[in-house]
């Protein structure tokens, strides 16, 4: 009866601390796969559709948020810090044809993209002051941030423009095909639409 007490008890024992032992894996593991998915989680990716445009961003800083490559596409991770807070894009004469993501700047307040192929300008940051898209072939804008101070976009297809924006107060808009334009700001300081 004592041999069987012994048993029992080792027995038990050793059940009790296995099951410990397993119970305090299976915690770990929890806690690892929470933090795993909780960095997933947060990031969120979005095409880049432009080569080109993916591979500036790549070499000018970016490289951080950047999955990918020119071959096989670029995906961007909204959420990156550099992303975030990134106040100025200059990437002029890169052979750029689309600025698919730029709206995910949200601190972005100088925009310079000319010399590029576009032919359409996307959603823009609503905190862009400065936007240049000289020397493209773009025949749509479909809006302008509030925010805007200076807009330049001489030498392009326009016909068309969407209102201009109360604050601005510089626009170019030389060589383009305009018959008309929408009303202008009253704060304008600078306005040059000859050749059209």
């Amino acid at each position: 009866m004592r041999l069987h007490t012994t048993l029992c008890s080792f027995a038990n024992t050793r059940f009790v601390n296995t099951f410990a032992s397993i119970k305090s894996k299976m915690r770990l593991l929890s806690v690892c796969l929470g933090l795993m998915l909780t960095t997933f989680a947060h990031a969120q990716y979005v095409s880049i559709p432009d080569s080109n445009f993916g591979k500036w961003l790549n070499i000018n800083g970016l490289n951080s948020c950047l999955q990918g490559n020119s071959t096989i596409g670029w995906q961007m991770d909204t959420t990156c810090p550099t992303v975030l807070s990134r106040t100025k894009i200059l990437c002029i004469n890169v052979g750029i044809h689309n600025l698919t993501g730029i709206a995910y700047f949200k601190t972005l307040d100088t925009l310079y993209c000319d010399n590029n192929t576009l032919d359409t300008l996307p959603l823009l940051p609503k905190t862009i002051k400065i936007l240049s898209c000289n020397h493209n072939n773009i025949n749509t804008i479909t809006s302008l941030p509030d925010s805007l101070l200076l807009f330049s976009c001489s030498n392009n297809l326009l016909r068309v423009l969407p209102p201009l924006p109360a604050r601005l107060n510089n626009f170019s808009c030389v060589l383009n095909q305009f018959t008309s334009l929408p009303a202008l700001p009253s704060g304008l300081n600078y306005l040059d639409c000859s050749a059209n």
